[in-house]
């Protein structure tokens, strides 16, 4: 298992974006003294670690993170009354075949939610397999926000 660490300066900030608005939770957390924290958030297989030590991350990573159900999750975080951004939902610039979605934290850090196979999914649920074989109506193509929220996990 690979763990990113994401370096972090404001302990408020940080719950709000990953806990609040994305849907992580603590796993653990570690104070080694008053000035220091370190602490594991995770959602489903998705474990990232947090640190406001500038030794142990820098500011603007990244990191992809596998995504089965992206389009509800993305529908989600849009129906949140608090959300420090509108993220986008669409197919990767280098591949038609995957859906991701980019967020970034108060902090300069980049997580690319993806699903490979998203954009088939995508079509599958809205339009039915009538779509994978360009059979559905020219101009009726489904977008992201008419996308209905399909059943996954994180």
């Amino acid at each position: 298992m690979v763990t990113p660490v994401f370096l972090i300066t404001d302990y408020r900030a940080a719950r709000a974006f990953y806990i609040d608005w994305l849907g992580f939770r603590i796993d653990w957390e570690e104070q080694p003294d008053r000035n220091r924290i370190y602490l594991q958030v995770s959602r489903g297989d998705v474990a990232l670690h947090l640190s406001n030590c500038p030794t142990d991350s820098s500011a603007g990573g990244v990191v992809r993170l596998e995504t089965l159900g992206l389009p509800a999750y993305h529908h989600q975080l849009l129906t949140k009354e608090e959300r420090p951004m509108r993220p986008t939902l669409g197919p990767a610039y280098w591949s038609k075949h995957v859906l991701e979605m980019v967020v970034t934290d108060p902090f300069g850090n980049r997580l690319i939610f993806c699903e490979p196979s998203g954009l088939k999914t995508q079509l599958l649920q809205c339009w039915g397999t009538h779509a994978l074989t360009g059979s559905a109506a020219r101009g009726s193509e489904p977008t992201a926000a008419a996308t209905p929220p399909l059943p996954g996990r994180l």
